[in-house]
């Protein structure tokens, strides 16, 4: 079921993962809350990709095929061109919403139809699944919840503890700002680009389900990402600097509780 007006457009980008793509889609399709837009970007031509989509989206329902570089970034920049609900969200095509997600939302949030304009841009707790697999099958699952309701928004601008699946943007920021696929830990500088727009309030509720497993794709995937943590850290600490001194503060003590200094590294970087 779909609406003139969907109040939710959920942006999907993928990459040769039509299994992956299709649990992420079923769970959009299983969705108690019926004004939703789903959107998928596909940066690469691939059958299987196509023939999940068409077997679960909807009219209204978007699937764009995207010629360029490979990357979630600019698919997600496409995505956010096409949105036509009141708030956007972003599901990784290998993550899920609950069922009942949306329909939590829709109770939180301000509602524009009923002349509440949004001005915040709202973060939810999530889960966490592991799945344990064996000859790349998933035999068992482990479900964790994650209440990130005790840290202060502001935090965020020390180290990124919000999953990009749980954030809730108001659709004015999708004409004002876009991932950057130059920057490494493209999602955390897009949500303090964000942050420059509109402050960070949390929702208590649940929702996001952030799927992990043993599979060797994935533990090469994190040693990766492991590698380039502190060129991350600093491309972003550079472009966002700290709104306060408070802020720059905890900054410089996390980098000494590593042994480093973070003044002469952002000099070195800078040059």
């Amino acid at each position: 079921m779909t609406c003139p007006t969907p109040v939710f457009s959920i942006i999907i980008a993928t990459h040769k993962r039509a299994s992956l793509l299709s649990r992420a889609l079923t769970s959009l399709r299983a969705q108690t809350y019926p004004h939703k837009q789903i959107i998928v970007i596909s940066d690469q031509h691939d059958k299987a990709t196509y023939d999940v989509a068409a077997e679960s989206m909807a009219t209204g329902d978007l699937f764009i095929l995207r010629h360029g570089i490979a990357g979630p970034s600019e698919s997600r920049n496409l995505g956010m061109s096409l949105i036509t609900g009141d708030y956007f969200l972003f599901l990784d095509d290998d993550d899920t919403f609950d069922v009942h997600f949306l329909e939590n939302l829709a109770n939180h949030l301000p509602h524009p139809s009923a002349g509440n304009t949004p001005s915040q841009v709202f973060y939810t707790n999530f889960e966490i699944v592991n799945e344990l697999t064996e000859a790349e099958k998933i035999t068992t699952t482990q479900i964790s919840p994650v209440d990130i309701s005790a840290q202060a928004a502001t935090s965020v601008f020390i180290k990124n503890f919000i999953p990009n699946n749980c954030l809730i943007f108001p659709k004015k920021l999708a004409s004002e700002i876009q991932f950057d696929a130059a920057i490494p830990y493209e999602d955390w500088d897009f949500i303090l680009s964000a942050c420059g727009k509109m402050p960070l309030h949390h929702l208590p509720v649940y929702g996001p389900k952030i799927h992990k497993n043993d599979s060797a794709e994935s533990v090469q995937r994190g040693k990766s990402n492991e590698s380039s943590l502190l060129n991350c850290y600093l491309s972003v600490y550079t472009r966002h600097p700290a709104p306060t001194p408070q802020i720059a503060a905890m900054r410089t003590a996390l980098f000494s509780s590593l042994g480093l200094n973070l003044e002469s590294l952002l000099q070195s970087v800078n040059k």
